[in-house]
C-alpha cells in the first residue's frame, strides 16, 4: 500500500502544481502520468524491501533510519538523472513536448517529498508483516539462483554483451524503416473506424488539398523576400511541385503579387507575372499591405520579410504521401536554375 500511497501523494503534488502553473494536461501526455507513477512506485518499493531487510534486526525506528541514510544518495542521484533526462526536452522548440517536461519535472521532483522523506517516516511506524515461504517460492529460487550463477561468469557476461549488441543493432537497423506520417487519414489519437477519421477521409476524397503542409523559405536577410530572385525562385518550385500528383495546389507570395500587377495594367494577361525589378516589387507588396487586413499577410512572410512560406495542399497526410512530397521538394531545390538563389 505505502507504494501506491506514495504515487496517489506525488500526483496529488504534481497535479495541484500543473493547475496552479495554468498548465493543461493534452491527451498526448496522459501516458506521461503512468511513467511517472511507475518511477514513484519503483523508488517506493525498494526502501521498503530494504527496510524489511533491516527490519529483522533492528527496531522500526532505527531501521527505518538507516534505510533513509542507505539509499537516500542513490535516490536522490537517480531523481536528480530522471529530472535533467527530462528537462531536456524544454529545449524543443515543439510547445506539446516544452509543456510534457515540465510538468514532468514537477512530478518528479516531488517525490523527494513523497518517497525519499515521507515513506521513511510511514515506515517507521509500520507493524512488519511476518513472512511465510510459499510453495511457489522454491521453483522462483531455482530459477532466479540459476541465472545468477550462469550470468555473473566471464562467459556469461559476454553472452549477455553480444546479445544486447545484435538486439541494438537490430533495433538501429530496423528504425531506419520508420515511417513519417500516419498510416491512416484523420488522428491516431481515435481508431481508424471511428466516426471522425471516417469523416476526415471522405472529406479528404471529395475535396482534395484540406490537408496542409508548410515549406519555409529562409531568406536569410531582412527583406530577402521583396527580391524578385528570390520571389522567382519561390514560383519555381511551385511549379515543379504543383507535377506532384499528391499536391492539389500551392499557394505563396508570388500568387498574390502577380495579380496585382496584372489588375494595375488594366487586367493584361501579359502581366500576370512578377516584376524583374526590386523597385517595383516592393511597391506591389506596399499595395498589398494597405490593402489587406490585419494579419492577413502573415501566412506567407515574417514580418521583417525575412522568411516566407509556400502552402502545399495535400490529399492526405499520409506516410507514403509525406515521403514523396519531400522527395518531389528536395528534388525540386536540387534542379534550381542556376540564376536563383537556392
Amino acid at each position: 500500500m505505502l507504494p501506491l500511497l506514495a504515487a496517489g501523494l506525488s500526483a496529488t503534488f504534481a497535479l495541484g502544481a500543473v493547475s496552479l502553473a495554468g498548465l493543461r494536461l493534452d491527451p498526448l501526455m496522459m501516458v506521461l502520468a503512468f511513467l511517472m507513477a511507475a518511477r514513484s512506485v519503483s523508488h517506493s518499493v525498494q526502501f521498503c524491501r530494504l527496510y524489511a531487510e533491516e527490519r529483522e534486526q533492528l527496531d522500526s525506528m532505527t531501521a527505518a533510519r538507516q534505510t533513509l541514510v542507505k539509499l537516500f544518495r542513490p535516490s536522490a542521484l537517480g531523481l536528480a538523472t530522471d529530472v535533467g533526462s527530462v528537462a531536456i526536452m524544454l529545449t524543443t522548440p515543439i510547445p506539446i513536448l516544452q509543456g510534457a517536461a515540465l510538468i514532468g519535472v514537477i512530478w518528479l521532483s516531488s517525490l523527494a517529498i513523497t518517497v525519499i522523506a515521507l515513506i521513511p517516516l510511514v515506515l517507521a511506524d509500520v507493524q512488519v508483516p511476518s513472512y511465510h515461504y510459499r510453495s511457489w517460492h522454491r521453483p522462483l529460487d531455482f530459477v532466479l539462483g540459476w541465472l545468477g550463477q550462469r550470468l555473473t561468469g566471464r562467459f556469461g557476461a559476454s553472452s549477455v554483451l553480444t546479445v544486447a549488441l545484435i538486439l541494438v543493432s537490430a533495433a538501429i537497423w530496423r528504425s531506419t524503416e520508420l515511417q513519417i506520417g500516419d498510416a491512416f487519414p484523420g488522428t491516431p489519437l481515435l481508431w481508424p473506424d471511428s466516426t471522425f477519421n471516417e469523416a476526415v477521409a471522405a472529406i479528404d476524397e471529395r475535396f482534395p488539398g484540406a490537408e496542409r503542409m508548410f515549406l519555409v523559405v529562409d531568406g536569410q536577410a531582412p527583406d530577402a523576400m521583396k527580391d524578385p530572385k528570390v520571389l522567382q525562385a519561390v514560383g519555381w518550385i511551385q511549379s515543379e511541385l504543383a507535377r506532384q500528383p499528391e499536391i492539389v495546389g500551392t499557394l505563396a507570395l508570388p500568387d498574390l503579387i502577380a495579380p496585382l500587377n496584372m489588375t494595375l495594367r488594366e487586367g493584361n494577361p501579359r502581366y500576370r507575372e512578377l516584376p524583374e525589378d526590386r523597385e517595383a516589387t516592393g511597391q506591389l507588396i506596399a499595395m498589398l499591405e494597405q490593402s489587406a487586413d490585419p494579419g492577413d499577410l502573415v501566412q506567407y512572410r515574417t514580418q521583417d520579410y525575412a522568411d516566407g512560406a509556400i502552402h502545399l495542399q495535400l490529399r492526405d497526410h499520409r506516410g507514403p504521401t509525406l515521403r514523396a512530397v519531400q522527395a518531389r521538394v528536395d528534388e525540386a531545390i536540387a534542379q534550381l536554375p542556376p540564376d536563383l538563389p537556392a
